[in-house]
């Protein structure tokens, strides 16, 4: 929600403010670093002086200033005020990062290895990603593929490549870097090519920024990618049910949908995952799919006196499924087998005599 806010409160604002600044220097022929505070809040407008922007950056070298960069309780106090500009761009990267990091369930290298200009493709529908853990043909190369992207991120990559379009107009980049590229924090280094290290820094400052909760020894929780490919896996399985794991399967970017299944199980947990294949077993036999469960729907027909699964009460039947598979009198499971398509998942529903 805060990403999502920041992004179209202040993103656009953010990413002009800072190429403004860019432009100037470009014009009058001086480093960036050099500007004075009163020249920088002259150059950014009142919009961002509003926000709170009172300087270049937080830990940027001040002119004639004594003390060069805060201390830690200053810092962070600073932060929350949105007075470093370099800072606030860190922490509108950091959004872009959680949001696409979050509805995409990538990788950290398939994400920081994005190239600007052609992430998307013409209808700005589908990214483009080389998939980390495949090779195509001989020498290691990439299998390069398309997944659908959600037009929120969208706009967010679009305000990216609006940032360095106008870095590179102005001369501070020679050359487009790739599309979670940030500035560095001094303003000394330009704009920094993303790394695990970057991406880690941007959504660490966005978690100080909107600050996270904090555990018991009041340390803050930053969050990381493989913790988003996890959270996507578990709201695509508690919203779909075995029904989706193929497509979980695609999208995480798994080759094995046995290894995709394994994944589910170290994410969720096992009450979770068996009210999922109750459901997902219901559901097909509802939809005519009998011929793999006979031996539950004889059950079932001596329990609520129908073959016609449409008649039953879904909270009741699933109940009823949950008591045997607690008492240990049933178990549903997946058994995966290989065809003409190759590996593939069948749910098998067994009863034990008690």
């Amino acid at each position: 929600k805060n990403c999502v806010e920041f992004h179209f409160k202040y993103g656009r604002l953010i990413i002009d403010g800072f190429s403004r600044v860019v432009g100037h220097c470009k014009a009058n022929k001086t480093k960036i670093y050099k500007l004075t505070d009163q020249k920088l809040k002259d150059i950014i407008g009142p919009e961002l002086v509003a926000l709170g922007v009172k300087q270049l950056g937080l830990a940027c070298k001040r002119p004639k200033a004594k003390n060069p960069k805060p201390v830690k309780d200053e810092y962070y106090i600073k932060l929350r005020n949105s007075e470093g500009l370099i800072e606030l761009l860190q922490v509108y990267i950091g959004c872009a990062q959680f949001v696409l990091g979050t509805l995409m369930a990538r990788r950290y290298n398939e994400l920081t290895e994005l190239p600007l200009i052609e992430c998307l493709d013409t209808t700005k529908e589908w990214l483009i990603i080389n998939l980390e853990k495949t090779s195509k043909g001989l020498f290691g190369v990439k299998d390069t593929q398309g997944r659908p992207v959600d037009p929120l991120p969208v706009s967010m990559i679009r305000l990216l490549v609006r940032l360095q379009r106008l870095l590179k107009k102005f001369g501070f980049i020679s050359h487009y870097k790739r599309l979670f590229s940030s500035p560095s924090t001094t303003a000394c280094k330009g704009l920094i090519n993303a790394s695990v290290v970057t991406w880690n820094r941007n959504l660490d400052i966005m978690a100080d920024y909107f600050q996270t909760p904090l555990d018991k020894q009041g340390r803050r929780y930053y969050i990381r990618q493989h913790q988003l490919r996890s959270f996507f896996a578990l709201m695509y399985f508690h919203t779909y049910g075995h029904g989706g794991v193929n497509a979980i399967r695609w999208m995480l970017g798994h080759q094995d949908i046995e290894q995709v299944y394994r994944y589910i199980q170290a994410n969720v947990d096992g009450a979770s995952l068996q009210g999922a294949m109750s459901q997902f077993v219901l559901e097909d036999m509802a939809n005519g799919r009998t011929e793999d469960y006979q031996e539950l729907a004889d059950l079932l027909k001596i329990k609520f006196g129908t073959h016609s699964f449409q008649l039953y009460d879904e909270d009741e039947a699933d109940a009823y499924i949950q008591s045997k598979l607690d008492d240990g009198s049933m178990s549903i499971e997946p058994v995966f087998f290989r065809d003409e398509n190759g590996k593939n998942m069948k749910i098998v529903v067994r009863l034990f005599e008690k």
